[in-house]
């Protein structure tokens, strides 16, 4: 089953944890490199916690009874319909 698409705030929060983890590399004080790189962290565990929400959705198998009854009431919309 492939995954629905990224919203685009799972996007734009994506890009981020990129440039949060680019700024972590940069040659700057320890702090600063810590906390991009931690908020490079939150950012990606975000994204997959929410990515993962996505392929949790199941959905119930429907009954043959349930099948029949759908089709059975398109059946009777369709009539009305044609005349």
């Amino acid at each position: 089953m492939p995954a629905p698409m990224m919203r685009r705030w799972e996007t734009a929060v994506a890009l981020t944890a990129v440039i949060l983890a680019a700024g972590a590399l940069l040659p700057i004080g320890s702090g600063p490199r810590l906390a991009c790189g931690a908020a490079a962290i939150v950012a990606l565990l975000v994204v997959c916690s929410t990515r993962l929400r996505a392929h949790l959705v199941r959905r119930e198998p429907t009954t043959p009874s349930d099948t029949y009854a759908k089709i059975e009431r398109i059946r009777a919309a369709r009539g009305p319909r044609r005349r």
